[in-house]
């Protein structure tokens, strides 16, 4: 994928609720740097959703217009708030992760 700042990236999402979730549970898509650093980010709650519910959303991560030229990794997954624990990504039946890589992103300057 590509894309250059100042434009928006879009996420495609598919959820299977396997546990309540309500207000306090977010979901989040963040874009990070070769380095780690988070440039861009859309957190938002989905609302209460059952166990066992099912939800489709495609999400627009803009990129800041600054944003350097450079490949960029896309990242989701879910905290709750206000207290920021991360949810566990399972594989295996285990706790493998705090977030689900989606891929890569080439981010070329704006123009």
């Amino acid at each position: 994928a590509s894309a250059a700042a100042g434009e928006s990236l879009p996420a495609r999402l598919w959820w299977q609720f396997y546990a309540e979730r309500g207000e306090h549970d977010v979901r989040f898509i963040h874009l990070v740097s070769a380095d780690g650093v988070l440039v861009a980010q859309v957190d938002a709650t989905l609302g209460q959703r059952l166990a066992g519910d099912h939800a489709a959303e495609q999400v627009e991560l803009a990129l800041p217009i600054d944003l350097p030229a450079g490949v960029y990794t896309v990242l989701t997954g879910w905290y709750t708030y206000p207290e920021i624990v991360n949810y566990c990504v399972l594989s295996d039946g285990a706790c493998a992760a705090n977030a689900l890589t989606l891929g890569s992103v080439a981010i070329s300057a704006a123009s």
